[in-house]
């Protein structure tokens, strides 16, 4: 089969992520954003950063935003994570998150990767930004 945007997730895979990203929203400041689309060109992190800018995540008074790119063409994972939330995991997280969602992604299990990254994004979030503010 071969890989588009649109064949990446089935419907029901689509509405249980977007559950997902709802239920970590719910618990947290912050925003988590998925994009899938075809080819990011030559570096698929500037391209996350323009999709990042693209939905306005850049303007959140915490920087407390998350984007989860992916480049079907390319077999190209990104976290772009905005310097709040950042800022506040240790080094090396957002390499590890996107690492290992690689390799699911790469093997095709878009669903199971796509769903790891939002639980462990939105974890990272309640506990440096949680919904009620208090720390």
């Amino acid at each position: 089969m071969k890989v588009n945007p649109e064949n990446i997730l089935s419907e029901e895979e689509k509405n249980a992520l977007q559950a997902l990203i709802n239920a970590a929203e719910s618990r947290t400041t912050g925003k988590i954003r998925v994009h899938i689309e075809k080819k990011a060109g030559r570096n698929p992190f500037e391209r996350a950063r323009a999709v990042f800018e693209s939905y306005n995540l850049n303007t959140s008074a915490d920087k407390n935003c998350v984007l989860l790119y992916v480049s079907t063409a390319d077999r190209k994972f990104v976290v772009f994570a905005d310097d709040g939330i950042d800022g506040k995991v240790p080094e090396g997280f957002w390499t590890h998150v996107s690492d290992s969602v690689t390799a699911q992604l790469k093997n095709g299990e878009y669903s199971i990767g796509l769903t790891a990254a939002v639980n462990i994004t939105g974890n990272m979030l309640a506990e440096h930004f949680p919904a009620g503010g208090v720390l």
